[in-house]
């Protein structure tokens, strides 16, 4: 009887699980709008699965759009995850591929991160512990005044990491 009454007090005292933040509040519409240099109009939210969850940030031009999304799971499983996207498809070989080139790594975001580089695209890949980020920056390519596309992606997906909190 007093093990269960101990392990009822520990249990108050025991803080409770952190939130999972959702993709929308990784990101504030006023840091979006300061990478990109563009107004954000709208952030919606979009859930793909149980442990998939987007959000699209409408920027005004529309081609400044950003869209984070953000995959929850085991950590072994995200990696399985990140490496199908290393892998070519089916035996494929690097210069056969005519939509994007390959995977570039990219250092000091996460614990892992690839840049896709697509016509007209990119899309930055984080690992980070239980989640693995997709997000993509629109906008125009890199001037002497403003950083590229891959830049700012980076830039997005560190202030992203910085709000992520671990799954309980």
């Amino acid at each position: 009887m007093l093990d269960a009454a101990l392990l009822s007090i520990l249990a108050t005292l025991a803080p409770p699980p952190a939130a999972v933040p959702s993709a929308c509040d990784l990101l504030t519409p006023a840091e979006v709008n300061s990478v990109q240099g563009a107004s954000i109009l709208e952030s919606k939210r979009t859930r793909g699965s149980a442990r998939t969850d987007a959000c699209f940030f409408r920027a005004d031009p529309f081609s400044s759009s950003v869209s984070l999304e953000v995959t929850r799971g085991a950590h072994a499983e995200l990696e399985r995850l990140l490496e199908k996207v290393v892998e070519p498809a089916g035996g494929e070989r690097e210069e056969e591929r005519p939509t994007r080139a390959a995977p570039e790594p990219v250092t000091g975001v996460g614990e892992r991160a690839l840049w896709l580089a697509t016509p007209g695209s990119g899309t930055l890949l984080v690992l980070s512990g239980d989640a693995l980020l997709r997000l993509s920056a629109g906008g125009t390519e890199a001037t002497a005044a403003r950083p590229g596309k891959k830049e700012r992606a980076i830039e997005l997906g560190k202030k992203a990491l910085a709000r992520l909190a671990p799954r309980s």
